[in-house]
């Protein structure tokens, strides 16, 4: 007995041994070797946005406003930066962020899996994937519900396809192209049609008005996050710990609801 205690002392000694001449440097290497002033010299915090996607962003007299103006000030005062705004084309998005012409990517993108051999994405802030709305008074609240259902939706979108797919796995339903999204809304105010399928934001920003009689339903992900360099783990550190603070004592949620209807974060 005493043998084996002996051993397990040992295994323990050598083990915390290993640690601290192999371990403890490679955690060195992962963590910031730099302050934050260090890494950020002029105290900026530089912010791509894309002024012509509200209510992400959007271009006014005097500047710019909307939840992505919100949630970068936000980020900034958490790490204790001045942040400047850069405004962007929607084409040149990840190349200013590839090109270090800004240091976060926060024009409403989504997470996008072919960006990422050198592109990382924050955890999500929220899901903006289809939406079906419909009257509190007749709601769908179950993807089967769509049976026997007059259903509106952009003609060539993202639900085109949803309900292509759904028509062979649901009881019958009626499919109700129209011109665009907010046509397919506009029917749907009219009672025209029993519920609209629409995108994420499209949903959540009809909601904002029009929430008192509808009902809300998601049936895909798409989520939304933060877009960052892939050789910068620092800055992911960074703004991880930022939004979960922001995500944790409710800013966010406040943020999001103040531009889009009742969004809460992505899990």
């Amino acid at each position: 007995m005493v043998a084996r205690t002996r051993i397990a002392l040992y295994l323990l000694w050598y083990g915390w041994l290993f640690s601290a001449l192999i371990g403890l440097p490679m955690l060195a290497r992962l963590k910031p070797p730099q302050a934050i002033g260090e890494r950020f010299p002029a105290g900026v915090l530089r912010v791509g946005i894309d002024p012509s996607y509200p209510p992400f962003a959007n271009h006014v007299e005097g500047g710019f406003v909307g939840f992505d103006i919100d949630l970068g000030e936000a980020l900034a005062a958490e790490l204790e930066l001045a942040v400047q705004f850069i405004p962007l084309g929607y084409d040149g998005l990840y190349d200013a962020l590839k090109t270090d012409h800004i240091d976060i990517l926060l024009a409403g993108v989504r997470v996008d899996y072919r960006q990422s051999q050198d592109v990382v994405y924050s955890q999500p802030y929220m899901n903006g994937g289809l939406r079906l709305l419909s009257p509190k008074t007749a709601a769908l609240i179950r993807r089967n519900d769509l049976s026997s259902h007059k259903i509106a939706y952009g003609y060539g979108t993202a639900a085109d396809q949803f309900l292509w797919y759904a028509e062979r796995e649901i009881a019958p339903f009626q499919r109700a192209p129209y011109e665009d999204e907010e046509t397919a809304l506009r029917a749907l105010k009219q009672g025209q049609v029993s519920a609209a399928l629409v995108d994420g934001v499209e949903g959540l920003r009809f909601m904002r008005w029009h929430g008192n009689w509808l009902q809300e339903l998601a049936l895909t992900e798409d989520h939304l996050a933060i877009a960052m360099r892939r050789d910068r783990p620092w800055l992911h550190s960074l703004i991880h710990d930022a939004l979960s603070r922001l995500w944790v004592d409710g800013r966010l949620s406040e943020i999001l609801q103040g531009w889009l209807w009742q969004a809460s974060p992505a899990p």
